[in-house]
């Protein structure tokens, strides 16, 4: 039996819009079946205003928890200010149904083309540590606290 949760808390849902008939809540689903989870939708937050206060007051929370912040997104927020009407979409697992109907419990029995072993050699695989060299070839910049 479908199991759709919905009206998620507004922290749990940053990029999705508040529910106008409850502003503790967004406008935000997920759809599980056999407790796996099939599909994640949410009406799309298009407000630059509200979304540059949800940066902020994340940044601030990662600063009290981590010691560290990131910059705000100024393209995305800038891009907004252009106006994007309103907009939702839905990301349904295709792979997961799949092993929904292939009665399967795991992925790589539905996957065409597997990638490695196991889930444990992804992680044997993995850096330990990403350099700074890295981070600037992403772009990313972290500001440590105090600076």
């Amino acid at each position: 039996m479908p199991t759709v949760l919905y009206d998620w808390p507004i922290s749990m849902a940053s990029l999705a819009r508040q529910n106008p008939k409850d502003d503790r809540v967004a406008e935000r689903f997920e759809i599980f079946i056999c407790a796996m989870e099939i599909a994640n939708g949410f009406g799309e937050l298009t407000d630059p205003v509200e979304h540059r206060r949800r940066f902020k007051n994340d940044m601030a929370l990662k600063d009290k928890l981590y010691g560290q912040t990131y910059p705000v997104d100024e393209d995305f927020i800038k891009a907004l200010t252009f106006g994007m009407p309103n907009s939702s979409g839905i990301a349904l697992g295709f792979d997961r149904l799949v092993m929904l109907l292939a009665g399967t419990n795991n992925i790589r029995d539905v996957i065409a083309f597997p990638k490695t072993t196991s889930a444990a050699s992804l992680m044997d695989e993995a850096p330990s540590s990403v350099s700074d060299e890295q981070l600037v070839d992403l772009n990313i910049s972290i500001i440590p606290k105090g600076d």
